[in-house]
């Protein structure tokens, strides 16, 4: 049996190298419709950031989704883990929790005006954060199939809880 093995494992050897494995396979992808030009809206380019910047700022804690609402302002979504959801809601006072939420919600912001301010001028000069950003902050629900919770909002520069 070893013998076998022995005498199989040499003749898969010599016919692999005497194929002239390992040889470089080639893909075969049409570089040419990768190198056309393609036209995109500024709102499409906009969003497509957005949803970057979101994933950017997400980790394992809390994820967070920033796009454009139907009111054309920058909204963003910040899904916390039921960790952290449980300890900005019972273990820390509303007090720090409010702090702790304020602080991601004005990273988001000065990101999302960061990406503006270098990537559409045109949108920079007219945004206004007290009316053209907003937010929410949500949690799990209490049974593992319930929506999200939402524990409070971003609006006008400033957190509010929501009942």
């Amino acid at each position: 049996m070893i013998r076998k093995w022995t005498f199989r494992g040499a003749v898969c050897c010599i016919l692999v190298l005497g194929t002239g494995w390992p040889a470089a396979v080639r893909a075969d992808l049409d570089w040419e419709g990768l190198d056309s030009t393609r036209v995109l809206t500024h709102a499409d380019w906009l969003k497509l950031r957005l949803e970057v910047l979101g994933q950017r700022l997400s980790f394992p804690a809390y994820r967070v989704y920033v796009a454009l609402d139907e009111d054309r302002r920058i909204a963003f979504e910040f899904l916390a883990s039921s960790g952290l959801a449980d300890h900005l809601t019972e273990t820390v006072d509303r007090e720090q929790a409010e702090e702790i939420m304020t602080y991601h919600a004005e990273g988001i912001r000065n990101q999302v005006e960061r990406l503006l301010e270098e990537d559409f001028p045109a949108l920079w000069n007219r945004y206004e954060p007290d009316k053209d950003f907003i937010g929410v902050f949500r949690g799990p629900g209490p049974e593992w199939d319930d929506p999200p919770v939402t524990i409070g909002a971003w609006q006008e520069n400033r957190f509010t809880w929501q009942p």
